[in-house]
């Protein structure tokens, strides 16, 4: 038989598209078990995370000398601390090796004989003399076959999905100890109470209070500092208004025909530009000077300081006037009221400091000292 055809009739694509076929299915088995772990164990039967409790003690030194004991507790997913399994395959290989032997193998023989005797004498003594020859010869012819089929699937655990890890970070950033009780300590752990506590209480009330202040002094700054920057903007656009106006008057003129009027716009320009300009330079200590010299009153801009506007084909520099609903003025009243608000938040700060200073300073109560008895 010819080595051909002992390859004829082997169904090569189930050789190797069964294999393939097969690591496709138990890819999804896989990803199934992914799924199916991450919903039973990462989410309750409500579908809300699953979470782990952690407590623990954090100790806080007060200025007083005593020490907050707070106990503390931490909720995290439970996603996020347990390995999730999610075993992926990444290689398959599929080997297949025939192997097909050919031979022949016959066997035949040929025997040949021939004989000779003889006898004589030799120095006296009888010899006889006999021999023979012989020959074989053979042929093999056999045949075999082999094969080999082997299948190699190798498989890792590809850890936490892309898209889980995302949701896992977005829920750690909203992670935060809480507070689960707080009592005050002295030096040697034994709890504050009597007079000292009293006292401890009223120092963490203010020191509570001085952190809300801050945090809104912060803010009133921020809103005084944006009310100041528009009313800048504002006497900036006014300044840029005049300028264009009056150096398109000037072009109009020849220098050589209209000298005069031309250094006169010259000084009209400088006189108008000057006047902007220092507006813009003390805008902050105008507002800062309306705020405390007229509190709580509506004051205008062009009351502290001097302002000149340019005319068409005016011979002289024309003072500013405001009109209704001046976007200028209204800015500038708008800086008054938020440096007024940020001043008062200075004032309520500053107050509660001085609490605070009176509470650390106070003399502690002597108990061995004998205390007064109501009358």
């Amino acid at each position: 038989m010819a080595i051909a055809n002992q390859f004829s009739g082997l169904d090569m694509k189930n050789l190797i598209g069964g294999p393939l076929s097969a690591a496709a299915d138990a890819s999804l088995q896989l990803a199934q078990s992914t799924a199916d772990f991450i919903n039973n164990v990462g989410f309750d039967k409500d579908g809300k995370v699953r979470n782990v409790d952690f407590g623990y003690e954090k100790k806080i030194s007060n200025d007083d000398g005593t020490t907050d004991l707070q106990e503390m507790k931490v909720q995290v997913p439970l996603l996020s601390v347990i390995p999730i399994p999610n075993l992926q395959i990444d290689e398959v290989n599929v080997t297949f090796d025939m192997e097909v032997k050919e031979s022949e193998q016959s066997e035949s023989s040929t025997d040949a004989s021939a004989s000779l005797s003889g006898s004589g004498s030799i120095f006296g003594f009888k010899v006889s003399i006999s021999g023979s020859v012989s020959t074989h010869s053979s042929n093999t012819r056999s045949s075999d076959n082999s094969a080999k089929y082997h299948v190699d699937v190798a498989a890792t655990n590809h850890g936490t999905p892309e898209g889980l890890a995302r949701i896992l970070d977005i829920v750690a950033a909203n992670v935060s100890p809480s507070l689960v009780s707080s009592k005050a300590v002295d030096e040697y752990g034994n709890p504050v109470s009597g007079d000292d506590k009293t006292r401890n209480d009223k120092i963490k009330e203010l020191k509570a209070k001085q952190k809300q202040l801050n945090i809104a002094l912060s803010a009133a700054e921020g809103r005084y500092n944006n009310s100041l920057t528009l009313l800048k903007r504002e006497i900036k656009n006014r300044e840029n208004t005049n300028e264009a106006l009056i150096q398109s008057m000037i072009t109009k003129l020849d220098p050589d025909k209209d000298e005069a009027k031309l250094t006169n716009y010259s000084e009209i320009q400088t006189t108008v530009r000057n006047s902007w300009e220092d507006a813009y330079k003390r805008a902050s200590d105008l507002v800062q000077i309306v705020s405390s010299s007229n509190p709580g009153k509506d004051c205008k801009l062009t009351s502290y300081v001097k302002l000149f506007t340019v005319k068409e084909d005016a011979d002289k520099p024309e003072p500013y006037v405001d009109a209704d609903g001046d976007t200028m003025e209204t800015a500038f009243k708008n800086a008054i009221d938020s440096f007024n608000d940020y001043s008062d938040i200075q004032a309520k700060l500053a107050e509660n400091e001085n609490d605070i200073h009176d509470q650390l300073t106070k003399p502690a109560k002597d108990p061995n000292k004998e205390q007064p008895q109501p009358q």
